[in-house]
C-alpha cells in the first residue's frame, strides 16, 4: 500500500529561502510523496546550472523524509518535458513564431502587448528555465512589466516549451546576455 500524499503548496525561491507568496518561483510540495525519483527529475532539470544547486540539499532532504511517488506524475504535474527529450532550437523558433510572437515581438524584443524575452530580466540568474515552464502551465501575475497578467497558454506541450526556452536562450546569449 503506498502512503497517502499529503500535499501543502510552497514555493522555493533560488536561493533557497522559503516563500508562498510571491510569483517568481519554482513550485514545490512538502509531502509524504517525495522520493529519490523526485528528486532526481528535479535535479536534472536544475543541475545544468550551477547557480541553482543551492536547493538541491532542499530536495535531499525531502526526498528522504517522504515517500514513492510516480515519475511520470511528478513530471507532468510540473509541466516537463519527457527526460528524453533534446531542445531544438530551430523547432523553438518556430513554435515561438506561432505561439509566443504576437505578445513577446519578433525574436523575444519584445511588442506592445508583452515584454522582451531577450533582456537581461530574463536572464538564466534571474528566470531559470523553469519559470518558462510555469508561465505556460499557470500563467504570471505583472510583476517586472506593465503588460498586465499573462495568462495560462494553451495548446503548448511541455516539449514545446523546452524548444522555445532554447531558442530564447540562444538568442539572448546572440544578444550578449548572460
Amino acid at each position: 500500500m503506498s502512503p497517502k500524499i499529503q500535499a501543502r503548496p510552497f514555493a522555493v525561491r533560488l536561493n533557497g529561502q522559503v516563500d508562498s507568496s510571491e510569483t517568481n518561483m519554482i513550485p514545490v510540495h512538502l509531502c509524504s510523496g517525495i522520493n529519490s525519483s523526485f528528486a532526481s527529475l528535479l535535479s536534472r532539470r536544475i543541475a545544468g546550472n550551477k547557480r541553482h544547486l543551492q536547493i538541491l540539499p532542499l530536495i535531499a532532504i525531502l526526498s528522504v523524509s517522504c515517500g514513492d511517488p510516480d515519475p511520470e506524475q511528478v513530471r507532468q504535474n510540473l509541466f516537463l518535458p519527457n527526460e528524453n527529450h533534446k531542445a531544438d532550437i530551430r523547432r523553438g523558433e518556430k513554435v515561438y513564431h506561432d505561439t509566443c510572437v504576437v505578445c513577446h515581438g519578433t525574436r523575444g524584443r519584445g511588442s506592445r502587448q508583452g515584454p522582451p524575452l531577450v533582456h537581461s530580466t530574463y536572464r538564466p540568474g534571474h528566470h531559470h528555465d523553469l519559470a518558462f515552464f510555469l508561465a505556460v502551465k499557470n500563467g504570471v501575475k505583472q510583476h517586472h512589466w506593465d503588460f498586465g497578467h499573462m495568462p495560462p497558454v494553451e495548446g503548448i506541450s511541455p516539449e514545446d516549451v523546452s524548444d522555445i526556452v532554447a531558442y530564447i536562450r540562444y538568442e539572448q546569449k546572440g544578444a550578449g546576455i548572460k
